[in-house]
């Protein structure tokens, strides 16, 4: 039955996933695991009578990368499609689900997104990459692999017996696939093939054997975090990569100082000779008075001088690298020294974080074209296949390309904006139509009325002067005391 002793996960994937289980640890401030995973056997013996201290640094690059990148929303642009593309970014909650899958990207390296179709609604998913398990070309791991799949192991459990199966969901171009094997145990070795309806009757389930998605590309894409130009990969690299050891010499040096602190923060007591009787008790006569030896030696606590100055000097140096090896720089965390004086002096201060977002955008951008893609595709190939929005079904009849536009994940100065948009506009660089969008975020539409409304409030002011004109002749003898007026000052 497991004649072929092929085991699952499978051998060319063994390590991805274990580092996927270390860098979800990190991320989710579980130090003490993530380490024993990953350090020499003795590391439980070291610390599992101490309070381990976790400053997690590696959540925080996580959330920081995640902010910066979808902290506001993108802006997606299409020509005709428009209203399809809102209406899945609304229905799929999409901008969630990029900030949650951004920060799991960073932690893990890798973002795999499903599209599926479901009652001929379309769904778009962040799903975990641990059970992403692509056929990589080895000549060019650039190319999208003609067949990706995702497995995981489903356990039932019948009259006290556990049952385990392998479902494997087999995406190619043009169709998915269920296939189900029966695995042995925790070793998890593949046996035989178990029909698909047959599994369904048994347990309750509803996979589909096959379907076909009428569309010439799979319904898997997946996005690194980032890559190396050498790098022969397919899958992407962690941002903890570069930081493990240093987290774990942040997290040594705070535990062991906390240790030293604790032992020291309850000092001994130390008397001269007569204070306690032979039983250790204190003599009644002693509470009151203490009778001194010949060296006037009194009651004292024993403290020791720890002399952390050097141990808080060595935690500051490893922040300082931390901050340096993520590109993470403090003023993203208000911990910069000085003040940044403009919106340009603060992005002057955060150059190299910014650059590490705009790595992550290009990614990002290519996956989510190919995303878009393949949505319109299944609404265009096959009938009645869209979204439902407002109660409203919405269906396109052919694809186009997206415009994807992401901000700088930077508070905007309104200040320094409206006086540079002001001076562009003075130039005659910049229409005034242009400066109310860029200013106001308008469309084009919304800023012809407002410039009309502008226009209408400069009409009603210079009219002032006409309905003084009206009134009797008003204006005619305010020229006239002027005139006076001069001639007497003459």
């Amino acid at each position: 039955m497991y004649k072929n002793s092929i085991k699952f996960p499978y051998e060319s994937d063994r390590q991805r996933i274990h580092n996927y289980e270390v860098y979800q640890k990190l991320l989710e401030a579980k130090h003490f695991e993530a380490f024993s995973i990953e350090a020499e056997n003795s590391f439980n013996a070291r610390y599992n009578k101490l309070r381990y201290i976790v400053a997690n640094i590696n959540g925080l690059v996580a959330k920081v990368s995640a902010d910066m990148l979808f902290g506001e929303d993108i802006v997606i642009d299409s020509n005709n499609n428009q209203s399809f593309i809102d209406a899945l970014v609304y229905e799929n909650a999409l901008p969630v689900q990029l900030w949650e899958s951004a920060v799991s990207g960073s932690a893990l390296g890798d973002i795999v997104f499903k599209v599926r179709v479901e009652d001929n609604e379309i769904k778009i998913e962040n799903i975990d990459p641990s059970i992403y398990f692509p056929e990589i070309n080895t000549k060019n791991p650039r190319i999208t692999p003609e067949t990706q799949e995702l497995a995981w192991i489903e356990i039932h459990k019948v009259d006290g017996d556990e049952k385990r199966f392998l479902i494997r969901e087999i995406h190619k171009a043009g169709s998915v696939e269920i296939k189900i094997n029966v695995v042995a145990g925790g070793d998890n070795y593949i046996g035989n093939e178990v029909d698909v309806l047959a599994y369904n009757n048994t347990y309750g389930t509803n996979y589909v054997p096959f379907t076909e998605t009428n569309i010439d590309m799979p319904l898997l894409v997946h996005i690194k975090n980032m890559s190396y130009a050498g790098n022969k990969e397919f899958f992407g690299n962690s941002d903890f990569e570069d930081m493990i050891t240093l987290q774990f010499e942040l997290n040594n040096r705070l535990t062991k100082m906390a240790n030293i602190l604790d032992k020291h923060s309850d000092p001994i007591l130390a008397v001269p000779d007569g204070v306690l009787d032979e039983q250790g008790r204190v003599r009644k006569e002693a509470l009151q008075m203490i009778e001194l030896g010949e060296d006037g030696q009194v009651p004292q606590y024993i403290v020791w001088n720890a002399s952390l100055d050097n141990a808080f000097k060595e935690v500051d140096k490893m922040l300082e690298m931390l901050f340096m090896v993520t590109e993470i720089s403090p003023d993203v965390l208000g911990l910069g020294t000085g003040r940044a004086e403009s919106g340009r002096a603060l992005k002057m201060r955060l150059i190299r974080t910014i650059a590490k977002v705009k790595r992550k955008q290009r990614y990002y951008t290519d996956g989510l074209k190919t995303i878009f893609e393949i949505c319109q595709k299944l609404s265009a190939n096959n009938s009645g296949v869209g979204i439902t929005y407002n109660g409203e079904k919405i269906t396109v009849s052919e694809v186009e390309s997206v415009n994807i536009k992401f901000s700088d994940g930077i508070v905007n100065d309104a200040v320094e904006e409206t006086d540079l948009t002001i001076k562009k506009i003075d130039a005659g660089l910049m229409s005034k139509q242009n400066g109310i969008m860029l200013l106001e975020g308008m469309t084009e539409e919304e800023a012809n009325e407002e410039l009309l409304k502008i226009k209408a409030d400069q009409g009603t002011f210079t009219s002032i002067i006409d309905t003084l004109d009206t009134r009797g002749g008003m204006y005619d003898n305010l020229q006239q005391d002027s005139e006076d007026l001069d001639q007497v000052v003459q």
